[in-house]
């Protein structure tokens, strides 16, 4: 709030600086549209060739993130073909984690493991690594390549040792997924309530709406309806504003699920329709 304040007195750097910032900031409070809206602003006006890769690597995530990948794709394309004029390795870093998440995102995971991959085996900070661990651990459960819930826990470990809250959790998510697929749903339950405290703590809704759903549909599984419901609703409560969610899918489902169990054949169809308009918009 001071920089923005004192905006006036900034430089021409400053500003752009302070502009990606709050672009950033957007996205971490899920305001994707508004992210997407400064982060193009940003793109238009900057000279800066380093920032330029660094606002548009965040304009992938943005698109990732409300899942127009085709848009996505083409940003990523332009931002590396803008990485050999940058002089910062550090944009190199930048791009190759948006590109390893796009792909995860798209469910290209041996894309995304390739470049979690090759991430790795460049200089990266303690949060970098973070992301590219943890990218990397999500394609190889998604590909099939990890069995061994041991292997999702370091990488949970890791970014919960740096204080990196979103990720720790968004592994933790992965971790639960490990174990009831490894009949293990009761442990994975434990896992995602110990910490859902945790979790809407960071006011990010992507992961409070996607471990809510998860919670619904592993209650609904054991039977647990009352929970079950308490839950999808918590999920959907979280992803209202991002109506493209996965999260909202698997909750309308969950909540579908319920009301055929109930009989209630009115409410089974409104809760269908918020499912299948959920899943044609997932699939944009």
């Amino acid at each position: 709030r001071e920089a923005n304040e004192a905006r006036a007195d900034a430089s021409e750097t400053q500003r752009e600086q302070l502009d990606y910032l709050n672009a950033y900031s957007l996205t971490t409070g899920g305001r994707f549209p508004e992210a997407i809206a400064a982060a193009k602003s940003l793109l238009a006006t900057t000279t800066d060739k380093n920032l330029r890769v660094r606002a548009s690597a965040l304009l992938v995530n943005s698109y990732g993130a409300t899942r127009q990948f085709a848009e996505g794709l083409r940003q990523l394309e332009r931002t590396l073909a803008w990485l050999p004029e940058s002089d910062d390795p550090r944009m190199r870093v930048h791009a190759m984690v948006s590109a390893s998440i796009l792909y995860n995102l798209i469910g290209q995971y041996e894309h995304g493991l390739d470049y979690a991959t090759r991430l790795q085996k460049l200089a990266l900070s303690p949060r970098e690594k973070c992301f590219a661990r943890y990218t990397e651990a999500e394609a190889r459960f998604f590909l099939g390549k990890s069995t061994d819930s041991a292997d999702i826990a370091t990488v949970v470990d890791f970014c919960a040792s740096i204080r990196e809250a979103i990720l720790s959790n968004l592994g933790r998510q992965l971790l639960a997924r490990q174990l009831a697929d490894n009949g293990q749903r009761k442990k994975a339950i434990a896992l995602l309530k110990n910490h859902l405290a945790d979790v809407e703590a960071t006011r990010y809704p992507r992961l409070i709406g996607e471990t809510h759903a998860l919670l619904a549909q592993y209650m609904l599984e054991e039977e647990s309806l009352v929970s079950a419901e308490e839950h999808a609703k918590a999920a959907i409560a979280h992803s209202t504003d991002i109506a493209y969610s996965q999260p909202l899918v698997m909750a309308y489902h969950t909540l579908y699920e319920l009301a055929q169990r109930a009989g209630d054949a009115r409410a089974a169809l409104d809760y269908f329709r918020g499912d299948v308009i959920g899943s044609h918009n997932d699939c944009l």
